[in-house]
């Protein structure tokens, strides 16, 4: 008898090409539980893309990999239908690997439901930013969860290696790594998230540092900026804040995408239909 599948390798890959001033979707290829939603478009040039997980949750030995190429004067918004659950395992690790490569004039959206890591779950998750030029431009966020608060669970054993990467011209500009092997201080302790359940990270990139200091500026004068931490590091700005309500943790992330999309993507902030379901 053949055995049950327990876990799966999954692969999605896709171009984003400027053809004649609208960005369409090029040479995809997948296998195993990742998909790409047809485009739509908002905005005329610029598509609103979905990469869709269809199993829902990532279990012990499930590998997956997303690799997208963004070729010069691309522009595009990526997000996810849903949050990604990664689950417990009680044996392998489960590895999530996303690659974005941007060529010059390229312009990226990556803003991803959130990703929930349930109690006693093992993973490894990579998000990598390669920037072959610095005539590019980045939103990105990060939003995390840990445990099932609606359900009691917290979230105190398990193994999580969280990594953050902007490289620019391959060299890395922003590394940020999360570790957590069955340390339950960490999500007490006010070094780390201070009892709050949710954490998350923004980031903004884009070749005038002027632009990004006068970006920084204008967070600075939100009332919801004593909620946050806000850093201009080399060339990227970065915003963290924590929180243990969703809805007022996203509200803050998408104030800020709402200031810094004109700035740094010189676009009204056009609020997408995957945010209003």
């Amino acid at each position: 008898m053949k055995a049950l599948q327990t876990s799966w390798k999954g692969y999605l890959s896709f171009t984003l090409e400027n053809r004649f001033g609208k960005t369409v979707v090029k040479d995809k290829q997948h296998f195993g539980p990742l998909v790409l939603q047809r485009a739509y478009y908002q905005e005329e040039e610029r598509p609103t893309i979905l990469v869709i997980h269809p199993p829902g949750g990532i279990v012990a030995g499930d590998e997956l990999t997303t690799q997208v190429l963004l070729k010069p004067n691309a522009k595009v918004f990526i997000s996810t239908p849903a949050a990604t659950k990664f689950y417990r395992s009680t044996g392998a690790c489960a590895v999530q690997l996303q690659q974005l490569t941007l060529y010059e004039n390229t312009q990226l959206e990556w803003l991803p439901q959130e990703a929930l890591f349930f109690n006693q779950c093992k993973v490894r998750n990579h998000l990598q930013f390669n920037l072959m030029t610095e005539q590019a431009a980045l939103i990105a966020w990060d939003v995390v969860g840990f445990g099932r608060p609606a359900m009691n669970e917290v979230f105190s054993e398990g193994e999580l290696h969280q990594k953050i990467e902007i490289r620019l011209a391959d060299k890395p500009i922003f590394i940020d790594q999360f570790v957590f092997r069955n340390i339950p201080e960490l999500m007490h302790n006010a070094f780390a998230l201070n009892g709050q359940t949710l954490m998350a990270t923004m980031l903004f990139y884009q070749s005038d540092a002027q632009l990004l200091s006068q970006l920084k500026e204008q967070f600075l004068q939100q009332d919801w900026a004593p909620q946050c931490g806000i850093t201009l590091v080399d060339k990227v700005l970065v915003l963290r804040t924590l929180d243990s309500d969703l809805d007022d943790l996203k509200a803050r992330l998408i104030a800020a995408w709402q200031l810094a999309r004109p700035l740094i993507i010189g676009a009204p902030p056009l609020m997408p239909r995957i945010w209003k379901t």
